[in-house]
């Protein structure tokens, strides 16, 4: 987690205000890539419309929008389904894009593009 990252921002805002550290997120993101709609949990007694008024009012370039309350411990890290959306600046060929885009759809092992560890690298894209 960078020093200027957006889950370290986050977290930063909790402890100022006491609440629990105990977050998860569901994805980080690469230097200039958005996070918009991403997901994270927070573990904390606080009632949540709380910490959403606290996270907008501390976070000027954030929306903090939904929440769900969970019955049971879930790791937003580990779901099953995440979808990601891209957008495009520029002139390009959508139709050509799309063709290229579908050559990736299925069931591939990223092994050769992941760190040498016990998670599973088989992942199945959708298009």
């Amino acid at each position: 987690m960078g020093e200027n990252s957006v889950e370290n921002t986050i977290i930063n805002v909790l402890k100022s205000h006491n609440i629990s550290d105990n977050m998860e997120s569901a994805a980080r993101t690469d230097k200039y890539v958005s996070a918009a709609g991403n997901v994270f949990l927070i573990e904390s007694k606080i009632d949540i419309i709380k910490i959403l008024k606290i996270l907008n009012s501390q976070i000027k370039d954030m929306y903090f929008y939904q929440y769900a309350g969970l019955s049971e411990y879930f790791n937003p890290r580990y779901c099953t389904l995440k979808k990601y959306s891209y957008v495009l600046d520029g002139d390009y060929d959508i139709e050509k894009f799309m063709v290229m885009l579908r050559k990736f759809e299925g069931t591939h092992d990223f092994r050769n593009f992941s760190r040498k560890d016990y998670r599973n690298t088989v992942r199945t894209i959708k298009t």
